[in-house]
């Protein structure tokens, strides 16, 4: 280490760096506005005259002067410890008495403080309305705080709580008029009490269920506005608009439409069942397995249906030995479309019985009305179904059914002996004028005169007895011949043809078996 020794005063321009103690053994003043620094070391010492003594971190300060240590010219006498209570003194603290004081705290008592009277400081006791504790606990006297002490701000410097905030569990303060204390009261039950004392027409139990008392609402405490769709408000009233088409659904499990208890009402109590009443009493029921009568056994009562009837079910059953029904009555069929079948009654002159037969089948109608009963029996109508016939000997009193042209195609039935009669009787054989190479038909067939040889042709399915009549005319010769051909595998007298070659000539055939014809 080096070692420099001045005499007089040194003076040092620049920064002075000192890492060992410093010993200073007269006064140690600090220039105006000039500072000691202690360089970048955190663990020197800083001295600024102009804005006081700043002390870093764990900075060790020991003033090794005989006097002691003076501050604005006045000796410290306080011990470091004493000096130490005022570490981490903020605004608004207050130095309580204990073990190890200043002189000024030589009463070391609990609950005194220092008190500063302009020129000194001294230790006093807390009395009054608070006490205060050792730990530094101020306690205020029961009853203490007045009215004239509180400032307004104590509620209007607060935030409000808002009525969607307040909490059944929130409190309140309140006098205690018979205990004469301050209690709190929490917000439910400030709330019921004034629930508990509601009276007249409503009551409000405790939490808040308001109950209104039976017929306590009168019609004059309504407001026009409760009368809805399909209800009208007058005269205090509220009632269901006689004409109104608004109200589609009233649903209840006791209700019951009518006049008045004990007389005519419409019942629908009961689940499954619409029950009628008249005079109380229950004339029918419409259930779910249909309309029963309490009047009887069976429904016997009256039942009138104004308008239309339309039943949506598959079956309808009607268990009655007695329809009525006046008109007709109208089937759609299995597929709904724009036509029906009319099942309809001619008016009848007296009572008449028609019975369905145990047998199915379909029933054709007749195409004209008529007021004849079939007599024949079903065997005997069964008899114009087609099929082979059989055999047997005919005779003059058997009858055929034919057509009566004469008299509009009425059918009636013919005498064999007429038929006899008619067949035999050639004044009504059918007359055909031919032409060559044309088809002779059964009758009378006849020719005009002949353009050259021309020829015609015997019926191509006769039936055996079919009589075909050849009238030949005047120009017949050797060489305008008339030529009678077969048809098919038919002869005619065993060859295919026979010729007419003379005036006038004449000729009947005859089919008298299969394929045969004959010449007569």
């Amino acid at each position: 280490m080096a070692y420099k020794f001045q005499l007089g005063a040194a003076v040092m321009s620049g920064s002075l760096v000192q890492e060992d103690d410093v010993t200073v053994g007269g006064a140690f003043a600090i220039p105006n506005n000039g500072t000691i620094g202690a360089g970048s070391d955190s663990d020197m010492m800083t001295l600024t005259q102009a804005s006081g003594i700043a002390l870093a971190n764990d900075l060790d300060f020991n003033v090794a002067k005989a006097g002691g240590l003076q501050l604005g010219g006045v000796a410290v006498t306080a011990t470091a410890a004493e000096i130490n209570l005022l570490d981490d003194i903020t605004r608004g603290s207050i130095l309580v008495g204990a073990d190890g004081g200043s002189a000024e705290l030589d009463a070391k008592t609990s609950g005194q403080i220092l008190v500063g009277d302009g020129t000194d400081i001294a230790s006093v006791a807390v009395s009054g309305d608070i006490s205060l504790a050792a730990n530094g606990a101020v306690t205020i006297t029961a009853g203490a705080v007045e009215h004239g002490m509180l400032n307004d701000n104590i509620i209007s410097g607060q935030g409000e709580h808002g009525h969607a905030s307040i909490l059944d569990a929130d409190d309140m303060l309140i006098h205690d008029s018979a205990a004469g204390v301050v209690k709190k009261v929490g917000v439910d039950s400030l709330r019921d009490h004034f629930f508990g004392v509601v009276s007249g027409d409503a009551t409000i139990a405790d939490g808040g269920a308001l109950t209104i008392a039976a017929n306590a609402v009168e019609g004059s405490m309504l407001n026009s506005n409760v009368a809805g769709d399909g209800l009208t408000y007058a005269g205090n009233n509220i009632d269901v608009e006689a004409a109104q088409t608004v109200i589609t659904s009233i649903l209840n499990d006791s209700l019951k439409i009518g006049r008045a208890g004990g007389q005519d009402s419409i019942d629908f109590s009961t689940n499954d069942q619409i029950v009628f009443d008249i005079d109380d009493t229950e004339t029918f029921t419409i259930g779910k397995n249909g309309i029963s009568s309490a009047v009887a056994a069976t429904f016997e009562s009256n039942v009138t249906i104004e308008g239309n009837l339309s039943v949506t079910g598959t079956t309808v059953t009607v268990d009655s030995t007695n329809i009525l029904v006046t008109g007709s009555i109208s089937f759609e069929g299995s597929t709904a479309n724009d036509f029906e079948t009319t099942l309809g009654v001619i008016d009848p002159t007296a009572d008449r019985a028609i019975n369905l037969a145990n047998v199915g089948g379909t029933l054709i109608p007749f195409a004209a009305a008529s007021t004849t009963a079939i007599s024949a029996t079903p065997a005997e109508i069964n008899l114009l179904d087609a099929g082979a016939g059989s055999s047997v000997a005919l005779q003059d009193d058997d009858s055929f059914i034919m057509f009566d042209n004469s008299s509009s195609d009425a059918a009636s039935k013919v005498l064999m002996s007429d038929i006899k009669t008619y067949i035999g009787n050639t004044s009504n054989l059918d007359v055909a004028l031919k032409d060559d190479t044309n088809e002779l038909a059964v009758g009378v067939n006849y020719f005009a005169d002949l353009g050259g040889a021309e020829s015609a042709n015997l019926p191509a399915s006769p039936s055996v007895g079919d009589a075909v009549y050849i009238k030949a005319p005047s120009n017949c010769s050797t060489s305008n011949t008339l030529t009678i051909n077969r048809q098919g595998s038919h002869t005619i007298d065993g060859v295919n043809s026979i010729v007419l070659e003379s005036p006038h000539a004449a000729v009947m055939c005859v089919y008298v078996v299969e394929n045969t014809w004959k010449v007569f």
